[in-house]
């Protein structure tokens, strides 16, 4: 199918005008077509067709995998304030997680899985086990908004950020805070670190702007800047 891709689009190459343009849409058109009839069905769907899943009764801000697979959390916010954890191979709810006051912005599970941590606009992270599904820890960035949290690739470390401009790194043995970084002008809207964990990535409400910071000293080290839409 490659080839017979490739040898039509050269062979249009040659071809001049609109008639060009139309010909290769009708032919790729097609073999969207072709390959969506050829995918094989499951209980009477498409392969390519989506999973709806129902239960939250606001909207969904943030979904994760577990790092085995088997489960998908999802955070919700206007009333719903729940965290839903979902069986990947029946879609069902499993446990519906309580006790953020607010929206739930940000999940993440920790890279052996035991952990989920949960970040929300009543200015709290809650950690839960994933055996017992209980809250083990609640971390606080006092009067602000937490907007994302993400673990380390080692998982000794859980970073957050929030509408308070500031990043936080907390230590998963004694849930202190170990390291405050500074220097978004804005709130933080995402944090995410390298798969080695050397770096962190930050990104905020400012104008096209990413800090990338060094785990290692927790110095911004580079600051990235695109176009201005």
């Amino acid at each position: 199918q490659h080839l017979a891709v490739a040898l039509k689009f050269h062979f249009l190459r040659g071809m001049a005008g609109k008639h060009n343009v139309v010909m290769l849409q009708w032919i790729l058109l097609s073999l969207l077509v072709n390959a969506a009839a050829n995918l094989e069905s499951r209980d009477g769907l498409p392969d390519m067709a989506c999973r709806t899943m129902q239960g939250h009764t606001g909207p969904v801000n943030s979904v994760k995998y577990s790092p085995d697979g088997k489960y998908l959390a999802s955070g919700s916010a206007n009333h719903d304030n729940t965290i839903r954890i979902w069986d990947t191979v029946t879609w069902q709810t499993v446990q519906t997680l309580q006790g953020h006051t607010n929206t739930v912005i940000s999940v993440d599970y920790s890279p052996d899985g035991k952990h989920l941590a949960s970040g929300s606009e009543d200015s709290t992270i809650r950690v839960w086990d994933t055996l017992k599904w209980q809250s083990v820890q609640t971390l606080t960035h006092v009067g602000h908004e937490v907007t994302s949290v993400t673990y380390s690739p080692d998982g000794k470390h859980l970073a957050s950020g929030s509408s308070g401009e500031t990043i936080r790194i907390w230590d998963t043995v004694t849930w202190r805070s170990v390291q405050t970084l500074r220097g978004h002008t804005k709130i933080v809207s995402s944090v995410n670190y390298s798969p080695d964990g050397k770096y962190l990535a930050s990104s905020s409400w400012e104008v096209n702007t990413i800090l990338i910071w060094d785990t290692l000293k927790w110095q911004s080290v580079q600051t990235l800047q695109g176009d201005i839409w």
